[in-house]
């Protein structure tokens, strides 16, 4: 279990080390998946992800972009959607912009609370 533990730590080490002088975010028009993994030109300094639901059907563009507001539209009777922004590596890749923070307190908390179960 310690090594776990410390294979974790190492892991969290390594993803706060930059890798590239720009940004890079996921770019995809009408996306299925998660897009492709890009370096951003040199002014476009946020990550962007547009969601759009209509009729339940979700749609998802992802791109770099120079700047960015954020909308959110609740989802109410299968319309809505938002746009989401965000300024670091890989940001716009998953449901939620911020679900790579989640998901990474969600594993520190699981492989603490393995230790006791």
């Amino acid at each position: 279990m310690k090594f776990f533990v410390f294979l974790m730590s190492i892991s969290l080490l390594v993803s706060l080390v930059p890798t590239s002088n720009g940004l890079q975010c996921y770019e995809c028009a009408l996306c299925s998946g998660l897009g492709t993994l890009t370096t951003c030109d040199s002014g476009e300094t946020y990550c962007q992800k547009i969601l759009a639901v209509a009729a339940g059907i979700e749609t998802v563009t992802k791109s770099c972009i120079s700047s960015c507001t954020e909308v959110n539209t609740p989802i109410v009777l299968g319309i809505g959607g938002g746009t989401y922004c965000c300024n670091t590596d890989g940001c716009n890749f998953g449901i939620s912009i911020g679900s790579s923070i989640q998901l990474l307190i969600l594993s520190i908390a699981c492989s603490f609370f393995s230790k006791f179960l």
